[in-house]
């Protein structure tokens, strides 16, 4: 049982270095900018969106506006959902107004990367959490 315990340990931790690895070479060439999200739209029913001023628990994608490094305006919508409509758990919901760090690639300008707090923290809490597993799974005479 311990040894299975140590093995999701360290599963977990390279799960999590795998991660950490990712959204760290998404940096490389990468320009970070605030953005401000001008429109929030919920899915309500199937593949219906619907404009709203702040998110609730259904899923949505964001409207963002921001200046890239030449001074032009870019407004782009996210491509991938999210639920619920809020930046990390335990916070408000998104409305419209917010700030959002953005992460883009000049080759890319429509389709930046939203930085939210769990950007970095989720693969370092996977690591720290792997790091736990693989200790409580290791026998007393495991040095």
């Amino acid at each position: 049982m311990k040894n299975w315990i140590k093995s999701i340990g360290i599963a977990v931790t390279l799960f999590g270095l795998v991660l950490l690895f990712f959204n760290i070479s998404q940096t490389i060439g990468s320009t970070t900018v605030r953005g401000e999200v001008t429109d929030i739209l919920e899915r309500k029913y199937g593949n219906e969106y619907i404009s709203v001023n702040k998110g609730s628990e259904s899923p949505c994608r964001l409207k963002i506006q921001y200046i890239d490094k030449k001074g032009e305006n870019v407004e782009f919508r996210t491509t991938k959902e999210i639920s619920p409509c809020l930046p990390i758990l335990l916070s408000s919901y998104y409305k419209v107004g917010d700030q959002v760090s953005l992460l883009y690639k000049e080759d890319s300008l429509y389709n930046p990367l939203v930085k939210d707090d769990w950007y970095l923290l989720f693969p370092i809490v996977t690591i720290i959490l792997g790091i736990v597993w693989y200790y409580l799974g290791r026998e007393k005479n495991d040095k």
